[in-house]
């Protein structure tokens, strides 16, 4: 703040009040961003986890998902009401689409990965059709023997 007499060639008088006005960023840094930038870590972190244990890199990041939901329910709820995106908006559906990303990614390997039972069925499909076939074209017994060796 800073206070200066008002000269003028006026009758008139008085002080010149200047109030400057300033955001204090720390509380929002502190409160919004490094909490939601180490959630997204975490969410990350879920790549490093063994690529066959599906059930815990869905379940830490459906919690993270979760989460980021709740942080941004509480942090929308005491902003002011406007009809415009602010940066905050952006930055929450940012990570939001993120921690998705990352879920549908898992969901991705998951539904193409074949386990060893999946392998060995198809295996035993694919020489039951072979014997079959083999039997049909008129192959004997003796032959059948040496397609299942």
């Amino acid at each position: 703040m800073h206070v200066e007499p008002y000269i003028s060639q006026e009758p008139y008088s008085g002080l010149r009040v200047v109030v400057q006005l300033k955001h204090l960023y720390a509380s929002q840094i502190l409160t919004i961003f490094i909490p939601t930038t180490v959630i997204n870590l975490i969410t990350y972190a879920t790549f490093f986890f063994k690529w066959y244990d599906f059930n815990n890199c869905v379940m830490v990041s459906l919690t993270t998902l979760l989460v980021l939901m709740t942080l941004f329910s509480q942090v929308s709820d005491a902003l002011p009401k406007t009809s415009y995106f602010k940066l905050v908006d952006i930055w929450f559906f940012t990570s939001i689409l993120f921690t998705f990303i990352i879920i549908v990614c898992h969901t991705i390997v998951e539904y193409h990965h074949k386990y060893d039972h999946e392998i060995e069925a198809e295996e035993r499909e694919r020489l039951f059709l072979r014997m079959n076939l083999h039997q049909r074209r008129g192959g004997g017994r003796e032959e059948t023997l040496r397609v299942r060796a």
